[in-house]
């Protein structure tokens, strides 16, 4: 499995009067079929460098590879491929389509992903909103959903199409114990039987306190490991 590496990552925001800088000099390597935790305040740079690793946006310097290839390199449509075929994303703001429903979101990503209109795709969507708990909402719509429920939503949408590098951004914030219990059940064990990346930002200890590699950052920068 392909393995992710930065090398002296920086991300700046230029704004009227100044600039951010959300990722300074980062690097760091996550072998393949590992558990990487991104931990720290909010505001220290860890949804920028989920959005970089996963092709959202260009680093205003540095690279990031994942396995031989250079993911700064590529244009916006190679970019496009990559995540289409090979990333899964969990976002902290859910980004679901609020037109469509539950089952339309979620077999959505996997006709993406394919490419087709495969008659298996409903089928795949809907095994993974039952695996979450979600069969009840098939039909509903997002503005019909709470917090929670849109984040089970997030979950299956982003592991319907097997990705090999999954990222989520606080994939449990919003989540009462059981469902925490339930979705981190479901995200490690995604990791450990697909032997894929699964790098998550949280401040959640179900997942840091189980994480193969700990990845602590402030003010954009990465800690050394104490």
């Amino acid at each position: 499995m392909d393995a992710l590496r930065l090398e002296e990552v920086t991300k700046i925001y230029p704004l009227k009067d100044r600039e951010v800088i959300a990722a300074n000099n980062v690097s760091f390597i996550v072998a393949g079929h590992t558990m990487a935790t991104l931990e720290g305040p909010s505001g220290s740079g860890k949804t920028t460098l989920l959005s970089l690793i996963g092709g959202l946006d260009y680093p205003t310097e540095g690279k990031i590879f994942y396995g031989d290839r250079d993911m700064t390199a590529l244009s916006l449509t190679e970019l496009a491929e990559i995540r289409r075929q090979k990333v899964g994303f969990i976002f902290q703001d859910y980004s679901l389509f609020n037109e469509l429903t539950v089952l339309d979101n979620v077999a959505l990503a996997l006709h993406i992903a394919l490419g087709t209109r495969d008659p298996s795709i409903e089928r795949r969507a809907k095994d993974w909103i039952e695996r979450v708990g979600m069969a009840h909402r098939l039909d509903h719509r997002p503005a019909q959903l709470s917090g929670g429920e849109k984040q089970r939503v997030g979950v299956a949408r982003a592991l319907v199409k097997h990705p090999e590098l999954l990222i989520a951004d606080e994939p449990t914030s919003n989540l009462d114990d059981k469902n925490r219990e339930m979705i981190f059940q479901i995200l490690t064990g995604y990791q450990q039987q697909n032997d894929a990346i699964l790098l998550i930002a949280s401040h959640d200890h179900i997942f840091t306190d189980n994480s193969q590699q700990r990845l602590r950052f402030d003010n954009g920068r990465l800690k050394p490991e104490a």
